[in-house]
């Protein structure tokens, strides 16, 4: 049977010290160096936005073989290959060209792969891998998610260091206005706007509801009271500030209180009578409301 028994450090004065004085390794070819170096690789390591753009990160899915893949399996892309490797065109009467001849216009072709080549001031020349559409959206979401959600400018730097696509902006847009989690990190508006389906009106002639109609290619201007659902219209020649300013006074003086409020829409023919000054000597206002709400 085996024995193994603890002593103390100072009885053991040699093993003590190397094991607090480790010695350091050269040695290229050591076993438990090379151990170490990989099992440290291995590991996961946070990166941002700013490690990848500074030079301090490797950008990741910069795999040349699967984006020689992926590019081989879009249609687009590999047509415009096989023209510029050719030295070809495509032909005049090819319908629904238009991504063809764009790619062709801005790509080259290095090592087998599309590529944009960007230079910018006082740095050498980038070759952007060109993505193709139909994985541009889960490359940009797998950017976003690997970043731990940077914000839309952040990401669109770090995708068009490495990248290019032709809708890069509007996938971009996309993703950061649908994530859940950056939509939920978003500031409270300061003022919050009350809405209700129900017109406060106490009586009639005090708050109406005004619009343009066009029926059997005539413009037609109804005006409808709130409070006892009363309708009066005119057959109006266009929609000009001049024109809608005739009709509101037209209709509204016969029925309305001594002061009285139309709610409209934000046309530029109303949007011109926001301050108008005739309507405000006859005691007539108009409310747009908010703009998103129409």
């Amino acid at each position: 049977a085996e024995y193994m028994g603890h002593i103390k450090g100072s009885d053991n004065t040699s093993s003590d010290y190397l094991s607090r004085h480790p010695q350091e390794c050269f040695d290229l070819n050591c076993q438990i160096c090379k151990f170490n170096e990989e099992l440290a690789a291995s590991v996961v390591h946070s990166i941002t936005v700013e490690d990848v753009l500074s030079g301090h990160g490797r950008m990741p899915f910069l795999n040349i073989p699967s984006w020689k893949s992926a590019q081989h399996d879009c249609e687009t892309l590999r047509r415009a290959y096989a023209h510029l490797t050719q030295g070809t065109r495509p032909s005049k009467k090819c319908k629904n060209s238009r991504d063809l001849h764009h790619y062709i216009r801005v790509s080259a072709v290095s090592g087998g792969l599309l590529v944009v080549r960007k230079s910018d001031p006082f740095l050498t020349t980038r070759d952007l891998v060109i993505v193709p559409d139909s994985i541009l959206p889960g490359v940009v979401t797998a950017l976003h998610l690997h970043f731990h959600h940077p914000p839309k400018s952040q990401l669109t730097r770090v995708f068009n260091r490495y990248f290019w696509a032709i809708r890069s902006e509007s996938s971009i847009d996309m993703v950061s206005k649908n994530c859940s989690q950056c939509n939920s990190l978003k500031r409270i508006p300061k003022e919050m706007f009350e809405q209700t389906s129900t017109i406060l009106a106490s009586s009639p002639g005090e708050m109406f509801a005004a619009d343009v109609m066009c029926r059997e290619k005539q413009k037609i201007f109804v005006l409808r009271d709130y409070y006892s659902s009363y309708t009066s219209s005119s057959i109006i020649p266009d929609e000009t500030s001049d024109s809608l300013r005739e009709a509101l006074l037209l209709n509204t003086i016969p029925i309305r209180n001594v002061s009285s409020t139309t709610r409209v829409d934000c046309a530029p023919g109303f949007n011109s009578l926001k301050n108008d000054s005739s309507l405000k000597s006859y005691g007539i206002v108009l409310d747009f409301g908010r703009i998103k709400n129409w």
